[in-house]
C-alpha cells in the first residue's frame, strides 16, 4: 500500500423551507430534481420504484466537473432523512438530510456532509469544492422554495443572483 493520507473535510448547512416535510421530501429526489433545479440531469442506474429509494443508485456529471459521479441513497426514511453516498476518481462525499418539520407549515433541513479525497489531487480539490457548498446550498433553498410556494423552476440566473444577495 502507499502512504497516501486521505484529507477530509466535515461541514454542515442549515434550510428553511416554506412547506412542510411531506412536500419537501419527495422533492429530494434524482428524478423529482428535474422539476426545480436548472440545469439537473441524471441517469438512474438502479430503481425498483423508477424515483428515489433505498439502493436507489444514479449517475451524474454536473457543470464544472471532470469526471461522473455515481450516487447511492443509502438511506431513506420518507419526510425525515435521506442520505447519499456520492463517489467519482478523486473523492466520495457522504450527505445526510434531516428534516424537522416546524409546526407552522415549514421544514428545518440539517445537511451534513463528509468529503474525503481519495488521490492527491482529490486532496487538493477538497477545499475548492467546500467552499462551494455554501453557495450551493443557498441556491438550492431559494430554488426548492420558489418551486414550493409557485409551483415553477426559478431559472438558474435568477436563483445565482437571489442567492448572491444572501451570502
Amino acid at each position: 500500500m502507499s502512504n497516501f493520507r486521505a484529507k477530509k473535510i466535515k461541514s454542515s448547512f442549515i434550510q428553511q423551507f416554506q412547506a412542510p416535510p411531506d412536500k419537501v421530501f419527495p422533492l429530494l429526489c434524482p428524478v423529482r430534481e428535474y422539476e426545480w433545479i436548472e440545469p439537473w440531469q441524471c441517469e438512474i442506474l438502479h430503481s425498483d420504484s423508477g424515483i428515489a429509494e433505498k439502493n436507489c443508485v444514479f449517475r451524474t456529471r454536473l457543470p464544472g466537473e471532470t469526471s461522473d459521479d455515481v450516487w447511492v441513497v443509502c438511506r431513506y426514511e420518507p419526510n425525515t432523512r435521506i442520505e447519499f453516498v456520492r463517489v467519482n476518481v478523486l473523492r466520495t462525499m457522504s450527505i445526510s438530510i434531516a428534516l424537522t418539520d416546524n409546526g407552522d407549515g415549514t421544514t428545518r433541513a440539517v445537511n451534513e456532509l463528509l468529503l474525503v479525497g481519495l488521490t492527491e489531487q482529490g486532496n487538493q480539490a477538497l477545499n475548492e469544492l467546500s467552499k462551494n457548498f455554501s453557495f450551493e446550498f443557498s441556491m438550492g433553498e431559494v430554488m426548492l422554495n420558489h418551486y414550493l410556494t409557485t409551483g415553477n423552476m426559478l431559472p438558474l440566473q435568477e436563483s445565482v443572483a437571489i442567492a448572491s444577495k444572501q451570502k
